[in-house]
């Protein structure tokens, strides 16, 4: 056990502003002297010490914490050394165990050796491991101490804190003494303040009491003064009438004559006003009646939307609404127009701008290509080009490389140096020519020239030139032959001389001569032969320097190949080899004879080096000059001292290695290309060789796989053309179809692609290869893909169809044309239209901008006439049912293909037909409404909606009141009836209207009598009855007339209803009292009642939740009673007949007395009836319907009775998940369905009250074994209250259970029948072998993770619920249990699975350090079934190099021994090896680790076994590097014994493995005296040592672990 140092010296040293706070308070004591305290407090006084108050309680609690923080260490640091001395106690225990085992051994004879090195090599750990801890022990004493001097440093500073707290006190008293202070001070002030404002309120009370009473006295002295002044006035006024009473009668006079003006003026005013009084009388009493008339239209319109059930207000706002928006539609009209105008004028500035820029941008490339032409870089090189060409002697601009000898520039240009005109010789001709063309009048001096020369021509070719010698030879002006073949060689084989030729081989051995070799005696040659093989026995011999002996070759050449590539035949060609004398001492070679395949080609020339000192080199140059266009592989032989040499020569002839990249070529950018444009790729065909390739491309491959589905993968053509060269594969086109590829070389072939459809393109080419010069060379076909995407336009349309669907003749419809940018940048959008339907489909605005990543509408506005047909007769689909499509086309700027639309229309018409198209209502009976049967046809393929409003007085339609909607093309049934209220003919018409102001008039007549019997009242309301009560009602009949009548009623049945009497006789004048008695019962199903024209079958009583017509008559078995909770309300039309009379025959007519109220039914589409009119009613059982008697007919007269009745439940309902009605048995049900054994499943149930006072509900007891049980207590009702039941369902086993709860009042009762199932869930484990064979986590480095997917899924019928626990193995196998995280981890752990559902858990393996057993057990727990168990084994290292397969050693118990796994070596699913290892020597160089492989199974004699071992790369997130394993040569005795191994040496790359395979085979007899000789069983062993290196983390050990492998089989008796 290691323990960690965690404190240091330094970290019980007090902190620097502890010890300054300290001082601060040790020096400066907080003291208040009398002085201070008897002042009167300030706010700066009370705001310092409130600040001191803070700064002395942070103190105090900061030692406080301080303390307490030593006080913990301290308490660490002693367990930690009580742990410590408790571990070295048992390390000294087990010591004197080893010593005393170790006196034990060495006493035993013979010792055993193996077991007293374990002893010692034991016992000298465990003193380490003591001494490792008794330091430790050292180093945490030391740190108790520091901390027990810390605890007491705070101690101290808490003590030292002690004034500060007494400090803290006298400012905490002071401080309520200051706050009590302040709150009097304030107290005193306030009091002062309230005072002086009741003073100043006082003073302002009496100045203003004193400024009323001036105010007052100054009015009274203005009073005073007016008096006076008006008197003074009437005196002044006097004065001057008197004055002016003289002329006071012309005065009169003269008001006379003013006042006759005045009044013929008044006189004409007054006629002027009675006429414009007249006039404005006029115009007031024409606006009043044209105001009446509008009020009365308008109340009328107002009455009429009443009774037609509409909101007027509505109506009203609707048409003001309407006349506002045409107001708001033509100012947008004109502001639209506006806006094109300046929008038009916009584009048409920026299409001006747009080519001025053009123009301007054209014209600087002109000038630039100008530039270009005249200045740039290809005509400054093309200049350069000229210039050299002039002045080089081959006419080259560039110079050929590959020469060795250095080229002077006088020799590879056309200029003049020091030797011209000097008469020298050397210049050559084409200078000489050079400047003789340029000065065409110049001749050479004769007498500068050389006696030699002065009779040539200077300007001779070569050839004519005289040579003296190969020295001195000259070639074109007397350059020597040296100069000029090194300028051949610069400038290349075109400017080479021909007279520079190599001298002829035969010739100079012919110079040479042979040697002179006498023939040989039988003697001599058999001394020879002695010789030879002496020489041969001294040909090598062993060089040992220093006791060390070299073994190899002693010369190494470089390079270490001789490579001849692409040679020639007949070309000759020179290497240069270096050899390097690697032995250890001096030695020398020779050359041998060359091999046949060479010996002919190969020449080696070189200078004989005699003896080279080791690491000293010398060059042997190698002339090859192949005969024969074939492939060389041979060794040039070498004999040295220390034995032969061989240096590999290999000749290469001109061949062609080609390759196309890539294999798989991606046209266009990888986001695709959009449809109609073209993007381009090219692949490369690159030429390794030296031969020159023609190729050729054609369509198709080997294996090309399927086109992908979609009409992305389709040819736009459907095939393959070829055309210019070009090869044409659907949208793909190469365009070079054939080419060449010269030697050393690449080229690049282009592909176009031009998608037409959107998605992906996928075609195969293949290419045929053919060498030009060599027609024997055969070359593989390459396969290339080409691949491309056809990416969607920019600008697109989310619907292509733009579909107006079924629209109404001359109605305006509207729809808008999306267009979408997914572009980088806005484009320009126009939108066109065929011309011929401008007139009847608009769109606005026709041009517009979609920005990027937004989308543009083009509003469309179609209304549609008769015309349009004759117009856009060629868009007309369908001429039955008036379908037009119209195409639609958006061009934008920037975007090849267009954007296209179509848009669908359907066209019909308004039309709506009734029949009969006249009605009569025939005889009809006051206070008694008549129908008859109209047909209303809607002629349409639209729905249209109806109305008949302002009906005429006592007439009404149903259903629906003459309101309600025609399918397209359908015909129903209207009832229209008639209630007349005097007798008489009537004649009227009836207004059916839709909402697009279509209009329809049906004329009606009818003539109305007087019925032989009358009831008193027509109609009887029954009161809510319960089930099984009874209701009651009376109607009286009065017989009109003065004969007897008789009458019959027929009431439908399942009505639950009786008449007494129901058949009898009135006489004349007369009346007769009928009981209605109905009694309702939950299991009657009652006929459907009689349609009838007197009031809506549907209505329904408000305030109930009664179903409607004849379906609330349905027992509580029919879906409408079931989802009624409170009543069953309905409507009985019950007709009464009376006895036929004599009546002249009529002719057949569509409504006749005889008929009654309505004599079709309503369509069963309309309404939820199924039985006609006929079988609702039926006939009477003692009156016949018609009597003939001579030429009259007998027709029945018929009144009817309305009746309206409602059933309402018991006390108690029952209402709740899952629970219904059983009408066979009179019961609830509730099914809790199935449900696994063991879970439990609650339902709610709702028991309602109907019952205005409280009621006491009791729970009748269920069966004891609890499988249905009432959760909660069943407790009293408020009235009208509810109240709720949980039932729990949990089944102890899978059957079927059922038990009957009663829920009871003292009125009523409930029963429930309660059944379930329980079952047992399944849920599947995948894989399906996990649980038999466990889980592999596999080899993983320490502090990395691996994972695994698990997969359960639900097989069950229902939802359960799982949980996954990971349980560890044995701690005592653990490396280490007390580790922070579990190995082992799952997620999710829980969780619920829906039936059929399924869930991943993924199993972590996570070692946090090396050890070759982690194992565990995953747990999987589902309530209801049995548990599912799988084991997890993996195994961790932490070094990249394992070996997988051999036994590791137990784990020992030993607490010296360190618990992590130092190599990491296990075996796959292998259990720790409890036998010991074999015994080893001191000659196995002390393995680091020893493993034990045993065996599969034991053999016998002359049998074999094998074993296989991994070796293990791992790879860790830092990377990987390979692993070698190497094993030492096999020891004889390990052979002898039948052991052997395939590889001695495996090298590993990273991430991977590789096998080692073991294999003993027994010997066919055992030797004499062994066990197996004898019939016994014998166990075989042997040992291997090998090395381990290599891998991420790698060994400690540079050199690699040294691993000892401990075989072991065993071999049974025969």
């Amino acid at each position: 056990m290691v323990v960690d140092r965690v404190w240091d010296d330094d970290m019980f040293e007090e902190p620097l502003e502890v010890r300054k706070q300290r001082k601060s308070l040790t020096s400066h004591p907080a003291v208040v002297t009398p002085a201070a305290a008897t002042q009167g407090p300030t706010h700066a006084a009370r705001g310092s010490n409130i600040q001191r108050f803070k700064e002395l309680q942070h103190c105090v609690e900061r030692a406080e914490a301080e303390l307490e923080t030593c006080v913990q260490v301290l308490s660490v640091l002693t367990t930690r050394a009580e742990q410590g001395n408790q571990l070295a106690a048992n390390m000294q225990a087990e010591m004197a165990k080893l010593q005393q085992e170790q006196v034990q051994l060495q006493a035993q004879r013979p010792i055993p050796v193996e077991r007293l090195q374990l002893v010692e090599t034991s016992l000298t750990d465990c003193s380490a491991a003591l001494a490792n801890q008794l330091g430790l022990l050292t180093n945490t004493q030391q740190s108790i101490r520091h901390a027990e001097l810390a605890v007491r440093q705070a101690e101290n500073g808490v003590l030292d804190a002690a004034p500060a707290q007494l400090e803290l006190q006298g400012l905490t008293g002071r401080l309520a003494a200051q706050q009590q202070q302040l709150a009097s001070t304030r107290h005193t002030q306030e009091m002062q303040g309230a005072l002086a404002h009741s003073k100043q309120l006082t003073r302002q009370q009496s100045l203003q009491a004193g400024a009323v009473a001036a105010a007052e006295a100054s009015g009274q002295a203005a009073i005073a003064a007016a008096t006076a002044g008006r008197k003074a006035a009437a005196a002044r006024m006097k004065q001057k009438t008197a004055q002016l009473s003289p002329t006071k009668e012309g005065v009169n006079l003269v008001q006379a004559q003013q006042r006759d003006r005045q009044q013929r003026a008044a006189v004409d005013l007054k006629h002027h006003i009675d006429e414009v009084q007249a006039g404005l009388a006029d115009k007031a009493e024409v606006h009043q009646t044209r105001a009446k008339q509008q009020a009365d239209m308008h109340a009328e319109e107002f009455n009429a939307l009443l009774e037609s059930r509409q909101n007027p207000y509505a109506v009203f706002r609707q048409q003001t609404e309407s006349v506002k928006i045409a107001q708001q539609q033509q100012r947008h009209a004109a502001k639209v127009k506006a806006k094109e105008a300046v929008i038009n004028s916009q584009l048409q500035a920026e299409k001006q701008a747009h080519q001025r820029a053009v123009a301007a941008r054209k014209a600087v490339q002109q000038v630039e290509a100008q530039f270009a032409k005249e200045m740039g870089a290809e005509a400054r090189e093309k200049r350069i080009d000229r210039f050299m060409r002039s002045h080089t002697v081959g006419h080259q601009s560039i110079l050929d490389p590959t020469g060795n000898l250095p080229v002077y520039p006088s020799q590879a240009t056309l200029v003049k140096d020091w030797s011209f005109g000097m008469g020298t010789g050397t210049v050559s001709a084409e200078l000489i020519a050079k400047y003789q063309e340029l000065n065409p009048d110049v001749e050479p001096s004769q007498i500068l020239l050389p006696r030699r020369l002065r009779q040539l021509d200077p300007v001779a070719p070569t050839g004519a030139l005289p040579h003296t010698s190969q020295d001195t030879a000259s070639i074109a002006g007397g350059a020597p032959v040296a100069s000029q073949a090194r300028l051949a060689s610069s400038l290349g084989p075109a400017v080479a001389s021909p007279g520079l030729n190599a001298p002829d081989p035969d010739a100079l051995g012919q110079e040479a001569g042979g040697l002179y070799q006498p023939k040989l005696s039988k003697h001599e040659k058999q001394l020879m032969q002695q010789a030879h093989e002496r020489h041969k026995a001294n040909i090598t011999t062993k060089q040992v320097v220093m006791g060390r002996e070299f073994e190899g070759e002693a010369f190494m050449p470089t390079p270490a190949v001789v490579l001849f590539k692409d040679f020639e035949v007949g070309q000759t060609y020179r290497r240069v080899i270096t050899l390097t004398n690697t032995s250890l001492a001096r030695n020398a070679f020779k050359v041998l004879e060359l091999p046949a395949d060479i010996c002919d080609t190969v020449e080696l020339q070189y200078k004989p080096p005699g003896h080279i000192s080791a690491g000293l080199t010398c060059q042997i140059t190698i002339m090859f000059t192949p005969k024969v266009n074939e492939d060389i592989q041979s060794n040039i032989p070498l004999l040295s001292q220390t034995g032969p040499i061989g240096i590999p020569v290999s000749c290469l002839i001109k061949r062609a290695v080609l390759s196309v990249m890539p294999q798989e070529l991606s046209v266009g950018p990888p986001g695709g290309v959009v449809l109609g444009e073209q993007g381009q790729a090219a692949f490369t065909i690159l030429n390794e060789g030296a031969l020159q390739v023609q190729f050729e491309i054609s369509s198709g491959g080997q294996d090309m796989p399927a086109l992908p589905a979609g009409s992305g993968g389709k040819r736009a053509d459907g095939g393959t053309s070829e055309r210019d060269g070009q090869l044409q594969l659907g949208s793909l086109v190469v365009v070079c179809k054939q080419g060449v590829v010269q030697g050393y070389s690449k080229t690049q072939v282009k592909v176009a692609f031009t998608p037409a459809v959107q998605g992906p393109v996928k075609e195969q080419i293949s290419l045929a290869f053919r060498a030009l010069k060599d027609k024997r060379v055969t070359l593989p076909p390459a396969i290339v893909t080409l691949t491309g995407i056809g990416r969607a336009v920019p600008v697109y349309t989310d619907s292509e169809l733009i579909d107006f669907k079924c629209c109404f003749m001359g109605q305006v419809y509207r729809h808008a044309m999306r267009i979408h940018n997914r572009g980088s940048s806005a484009m320009k959008a126009t939108l066109s239209l065929p011309p011929s339907v401008h007139p009847f489909l608009q769109a606005q605005p026709t041009t517009g901008f979609c920005q990027t990543g937004d989308s543009f509408e083009f509003a469309l506005r179609l209304c549609g006439h008769a015309s349009i047909w004759e117009a856009c007769s060629k868009f007309v689909v369908d001429n039955e049912a008036g379908i037009l499509q119209l195409p639609a086309k958006v061009t934008v700027a920037g975007q090849v293909l267009p954007v296209l639309a179509c848009i669908r229309l359907q066209l019909t018409s308004t039309r709506i037909s009734f029949q009969p198209s006249h009605l009569d209502f025939g005889e009809c009976n006051l206070m008694e409404k008549t129908g008859v049967t109209v047909q209303v046809t809607n002629h349409s393929t639209l729905p249209q909606k109806y109305g008949f409003g302002r009906l005429p007085k006592g007439v009404s339609i149903s259903p629906g009141d003459g309101y309600g909607m025609l399918l397209p093309l359908e015909t129903i049934c209207l009832t229209p009836s008639f209630m007349p209220s005097l007798t008489g003919p009537y004649n009227f018409q009836l207004e059916c209207q839709t909402p697009l102001n279509t209009k329809f008039s049906l004329p009606c007549t009818a003539m109305a009598r007087l019925p032989a019997i009358t009831l008193s009242h027509n109609h009887i309301q029954l009161p809510a009855t319960a089930i099984h009560d009874i209701a009651t009602a009376s109607v009286i009949l009065r017989n009109t007339t003065p004969d007897p009548q008789t009458f019959e009623f027929s009431v439908p049945q399942g009505s639950d209803m009786t008449l007494s009497p129901h058949v009898d006789t009135i006489q004349g004048g007369g009346s007769l009292r009928v009981m209605l008695r109905y009694c309702p019962q939950p299991s009657t199903a009652p006929a459907v009642p009689a349609e009838s024209d007197l009031q809506s079958a549907d209505a329904t009583p408000e305030g109930t939740a009664g179903s409607s017509g004849a379906g609330a008559a349905n027992a509580a078995g029919t879906d409408e009673a079931q989802q009624e909770a409170w009543s069953r309300c309905c409507h009985w039309h019950i007709p009464c007949y009376l006895k036929p009379r004599l009546a002249p025959p009529q002719p057949p007519s569509p409504v006749t007395p005889a008929q009654g109220i309505s004599r079709q039914p309503q369509s069963p589409s309309r309404r939820n009836l199924s039985t006609s009119r006929q079988s609702q009613l039926q006939q009477p059982q003692q009156l016949l319907p018609a009597d003939t008697v001579g030429n009259q007919v007998a027709v029945p007269q018929v009144i009817h009775l309305d009746v309206s009745t409602c059933a309402v439940l018991p006390d108690l309902a029952l209402e709740g998940e899952g629970a219904s009605w059983q009408p066979d048995r009179g019961l609830w049900e509730v099914d809790f369905g199935s449900s696994a054994v063991g879970q439990r499943a609650v339902k709610q149930l709702r028991v309602t009250s109907s019952s205005p006072s409280a009621l006491p509900l009791f729970a009748d007891l269920l069966s004891p074994q609890r499988t249905f049980t009432v959760v909660n207590a069943v407790r009293p009702m408020a009235p009208q209250g509810q109240s709720t039941i949980l039932l729990d369902f949990t089944p102890p086993e899978c059957q079927a259970f059922e038990e009957v709860l009663t829920v009871r009042c003292p009125k009523s009762r409930l029963r429930i029948k309660l059944k379930g199932e329980g079952i047992s869930p399944a849920i599947k484990v995948m894989p399906e072998d996990v649980t038999a064979k466990g889980m592999d986590m596999g080899d993983v480095l320490k502090g990395e993770a691996a994972e695994k997917v698990i997969t359960i899924t639900n097989t069950g019928t229902f939802t359960s619920s799982y949980r996954v626990v990971v349980v560890p193995a044995d701690s005592s196998a653990h490396p280490a249990p007390f580790t922070k995280q579990a190995p082992f981890t799952c997620a999710p752990q829980e969780g619920t699975l829906a039936p059929g559902a399924s869930q991943k858990i993924i199993v972590s393996f996570l070692p946090e350090v090396a050890f070759p057993y982690y194992a565990a057990k995953v747990q999987l727990t589902v309530p209801g079934m049995q548990e599912v168990c799988w084991t997890m084994q993996g195994r961790g290292w932490d070094e990249g190099g394992v070996i997988v397969g051999p036994d590791y050693p137990t784990p020992l118990t030993n607490p010296f021994r360190t618990p992590a796994l130092v190599p990491a070596v296990a075996s796959k699913g292998a259990q720790p090896a409890t036998g010991a290892a074999p015994p080893f020597t001191a000659a196995d160089a002390n393995p680091d680790l020893q493993l034990s492989v045993a065996m599969p199974r034991s053999v016998s004699p002359g049998e074999s076994v094998s074993v296989t071992l991994e070796v293990v790369s791992l790879k860790s997130r830092a990377g990987g590097s390979p692993v070698e394993f190497t094993l030492d040569p096999i020891p004889a005795s390990v052979s002898a014994a039948g052991f052997k191994v395939d590889s001695l040496k495996l090298a590993v790359p990273a991430g991977e493995r590789k096998s080692l395979t073991i294999t003993f085979s027994a010997p066919q007899q055992p030797k004499a005296g062994s066990p197996a000789a004898l019939g016994l069983s014998e166990e075989v062993i042997g040992t291997l040592m090998g090395v381990l290196k290599g891998g991420v983390p790698p060994p400690k050990a540079a050199a690699g672990r040294r691993i000892l492998l401990s075989l072991k089989c065993q071999l049974c008796r025969q």
